[in-house]
């Protein structure tokens, strides 16, 4: 990161005030109905939120976890100060992530899926509060596009060139993209790596699909943010969302300052 890229960046942190103080998530988008909210579009060919709905049963149960090739439990043992000590963890895949930057919407693109693990989550809080059990609603996500370094053969600039395509339905080379840094996610349980990238992308580079695979399971949606409602989308505590996302939307607002549209990203032609 450059230092008048960093300048701006600080200088944004520093500025930053949540407009919304009251602790803990309100789910109010789902409260309200309103599935796009800040000015969010969807944009055409991806699984819109009430498809995926309709899809889903009305029910969740939590059971023991089989033997996964994504996720594998171990424990750690060590000594501090002479005494034994152990830290239980979880082996996972190394990862990719991408800010996209649709530069004619002049927005950010997302992407929203269902995500088990947050529905379980917050039947869980609704369990110990008193509260009604909540619909599958609360378990739709807002994130980067991203995948898993499963294939081996692949750079991660290859696998993440292969994500955008598949989730977001756009061509772009692994040289198109610009690598931002490399974050350590899950520290206290898993301790991954994930590359984070960033690309502009415009309509010419609209390619057949859009949405995932849907045989893995897969059913996103693309949404396309625009740039001045990303302080509201981030402060908005009702959308269940990650530190890399709000850090990777500050990176793209400072980015443009500095570097324009292009993200000062070379053309791969």
């Amino acid at each position: 990161m450059d230092r008048k890229l960093f300048a701006t960046f600080t200088r944004r942190m520093c500025n930053f005030r949540p407009m919304n103080k009251t602790f803990g998530m309100s789910w109010s988008h789902v409260q309200s109905g309103d599935w796009y909210p800040h000015g969010m579009a969807a944009l055409p060919g991806s699984y819109t939120m009430s498809a995926t709905i309709g899809r889903l049963g009305s029910e969740l149960s939590c059971e023991p976890m089989p033997a996964s090739p994504y996720v594998k439990p171990f424990s750690v043992a060590y000594s501090l100060d002479g005494c034994p000590r152990r830290w239980d963890a979880v082996e996972s895949h190394a990862s990719v992530s991408c800010v996209l930057y649709h530069s004619s919407l002049r927005a950010a693109l997302l992407v929203r899926q269902f995500r088990p693990a947050v529905w379980a989550a917050a039947v869980r809080e609704a369990a110990a509060s008193g509260e009604p059990v909540p619909g599958p609603e609360v378990g739709f996500t807002y994130e980067l596009c991203a995948g898993l370094r499963d294939r081996p053969a692949l750079s991660a600039a290859q696998a993440m060139a292969a994500e955008i395509r598949e989730e977001a339905g756009f061509e772009v080379s692994p040289e198109e993209l610009l690598h931002v840094t490399t974050v350590v996610g899950s520290m206290g349980l898993a301790g991954s790596r994930q590359a984070v990238f960033a690309a502009a992308v415009d309509d010419a580079q609209v390619c057949a699909g859009r949405g995932g695979l849907a045989h893995e399971g897969e059913a996103i949606e693309v949404l396309a943010l625009p740039i001045n409602r990303f302080e509201a989308f981030w402060s908005d505590e009702g959308l269940a969302k990650s530190p890399g996302l709000i850090f990777a939307l500050m990176w793209l607002q400072a980015r443009l300052e500095t570097h324009g549209e292009t993200l000062g990203v070379k053309s791969a032609e």
